[in-house]
């Protein structure tokens, strides 16, 4: 999991030691929490550019064989974004039915006005 924050957040380390205290236990191989700093060179900035930002620092300090490639996903979302309970399990179980199109394929949370989750969102 990576978690990037933009440097102007005034409780940026508040807002750190929160989401590690609060995913610490959900088994991900490890959360990477980046600091976008603001007023990079040649960038706008924004939500896509601390996005890019976090993926470039995040993807420097992972180890992975190109092999491996095929197996890891990327989903973006806000800090404040609510995901059905079974999401990552139902985003991998979908990825596997579908024979890993990882290249082809955007797996993006969907966005509902109330709290369906009860309905297959695949």
């Amino acid at each position: 999991m990576v978690i990037s924050v933009e440097e102007r957040t005034s409780d940026k380390e508040t807002i750190c030691k929160a989401l590690n205290n609060r995913f610490k236990d959900a088994r991900f191989e490890r959360i990477i929490f980046t600091i976008h700093p603001y007023g990079l060179p040649n960038e706008v900035p924004g939500k896509c550019s601390n996005s890019n930002y976090g993926l470039r620092i995040a993807s420097s300090q992972m180890a992975f064989a190109l092999s491996d490639m095929e197996n890891i996903l990327v989903t973006t979302c806000d800090v404040d974004s609510k995901f059905p309970p079974n999401y990552t399990a139902a985003l991998t179980l979908k990825y596997q039915q579908e024979n890993k199109p990882a290249l082809s394929t955007i797996y993006q949370r969907l966005c509902f006005t109330i709290e369906n989750w009860m309905v297959y969102h695949f």
